[in-house]
């Protein structure tokens, strides 16, 4: 995987709609049932010599919302990242202004 889209087109592969930033960004005026997929902008963790950047290291944040916490739902998204050995860290929480749990995957391409 080389790129935000290759990223999308993996995370498509879940079932779960996905989208760049937001569904509204995608196009659409609000976002589909749940659950579903955001992935956020990208950070970097690059690595440096001679004064430039030797490799870039992008850092992703992939969102997976649900109406509760569910392992069924996490596992289908992990074993996505599993079949095409992408490592992940997560955490997870809910956000009570939108009843809906968010799991949040940190990854790095």
């Amino acid at each position: 995987m080389k790129s935000l889209s290759d990223l999308i087109a993996i995370l498509d592969e879940t079932g779960y709609p996905v989208a760049f930033s937001s569904f509204s960004s995608e196009g659409s005026t609000q976002a589909p049932a749940l659950p579903y997929i955001i992935v956020m902008d990208p950070s970097s963790d690059n690595m440096f010599a001679d004064n430039t950047v030797y490799v870039q290291i992008d850092e992703y944040r992939v969102e997976l919302y649900a109406e509760y916490k569910s392992t069924a739902i996490e596992k289908v998204l992990e074993d996505v990242f599993k079949a095409h050995e992408i490592p992940w860290n997560k955490d997870s929480d809910y956000i009570e202004s939108e009843k809906m749990n968010r799991t949040s995957y940190y990854i790095e391409i």
